[in-house]
């Protein structure tokens, strides 16, 4: 017997939520699109700076550095993560309950409509 991730995804009852059961599709938003505007916004050159100050050695903190340094980098990068899409979702039904914080932002879909399970 295979062992499988189940993954729990609140879902409002709409044409979306039916054209993806009928078709077999899941929608992926793009950071900018989730409701949570806190939501998966990375700061590309923070994360860099923050790389450089956990390296000990001055050849790893110069390599960082380079990366800083070149703003078509940064530029580019951070399009690409804007670019990607995102799947939310809950572990297991444990979790859905006890996490209500996590979905208050979609109350509307927390209570009485449809819990999808994907494995």
């Amino acid at each position: 017997m295979e062992d499988f991730l189940y993954c729990l995804k609140f879902r409002p009852i709409n044409n979306y939520l039916i054209d993806s059961i009928v078709n077999g599709l899941i929608y992926f938003p793009r950071p900018s699109e989730l409701n949570d505007p806190f939501d998966c916004q990375l700061n590309i050159e923070n994360i860099l700076q923050l790389a450089i100050k956990q390296r000990s050695t001055i050849s790893h903190k110069e390599f960082l550095n380079s990366f800083v340094q070149n703003k078509d980098f940064i530029s580019n990068w951070s399009s690409f993560v804007d670019s990607v899409g995102v799947f939310s979702s809950s572990i297991n039904s444990y979790d859905a309950k006890e996490s209500s914080l996590l979905w208050s932002p979609n109350i509307t879909v927390y209570f009485g409509h449809l819990l999808m399970k994907y494995h």
